[in-house]
């Protein structure tokens, strides 16, 4: 697993070099700059997936998820734990929960970024 957190570690580093050796003219155009914060801020995030989704998926070696791009992990946990909460509020819909309704909906709000 110390390889595992090496590797990580390394790809945020590359993540963040990426955005330095960019010329500034790149960053002038208003919905590269927005990727680019956005995804400077998720570096943080995308780390903690990938270390996530090993402890998570016990079936999975660790070098197989050492292996795994960071990008990639990151964005198939998000699609996964989204695809949870939209299975928590058909749940909550089909059994008439409205606090249920209520959470899962939230929840969904927050990850899309319209709540907080």
């Amino acid at each position: 697993h110390e390889f595992l957190v090496k590797q990580t570690v390394f790809e945020c580093f590359q993540i963040l070099n990426q955005h330095r050796q960019r010329d500034s003219s790149w960053y002038n155009d208003d919905v590269q700059y927005s990727g680019a914060m956005k995804e400077a801020v998720q570096v943080r995030a995308m780390a903690l997936s990938k270390l996530n989704y090993w402890l998570d998926h016990r079936g999975v070696s660790c070098r197989t998820v050492q292996r795994m791009p960071l990008r990639e992990v990151f964005l198939q946990e998000q699609r996964h734990r989204e695809s949870q909460l939209h299975r928590s509020l058909r749940q909550a819909t089909s059994e008439g929960d409205a606090e249920g309704i209520r959470a899962a909906a939230a929840a969904l709000c927050r990850r899309k970024g319209l709540l907080r």
